[in-house]
């Protein structure tokens, strides 16, 4: 959503804020406590920080973890759309 080669880029901040604050609504009952839960993942690691670099850091410093990103793999925008 911040990223504007992104399909799903969305240009405005707000628009990207709405976005945010209604997941964390949807899953506001989501065991955040368990690091290992795919609610604390995503919390953390997918809407803590506008990159998924910036995710990850937050993660691992959030449960003090030393998080290793090994993917490095980018998409074209057509590739992506391929893909979903």
């Amino acid at each position: 959503m911040n990223d504007k080669k992104s399909t799903h880029y969305l240009p405005s901040k707000n628009d990207r804020d709405k976005v945010k604050e209604a997941y964390q609504a949807r899953h506001k009952s989501d065991n955040l406590d368990d690091p290992e839960t795919a609610g604390a993942l995503s919390m953390f690691v997918l809407w803590s920080a506008p990159t998924l670099q910036g995710g990850l850091k937050q993660y691992g410093k959030k449960y003090s973890y030393k998080v290793v990103d090994k993917t490095r793999e980018t998409y074209s925008k057509d590739k992506a759309m391929e893909l979903i």
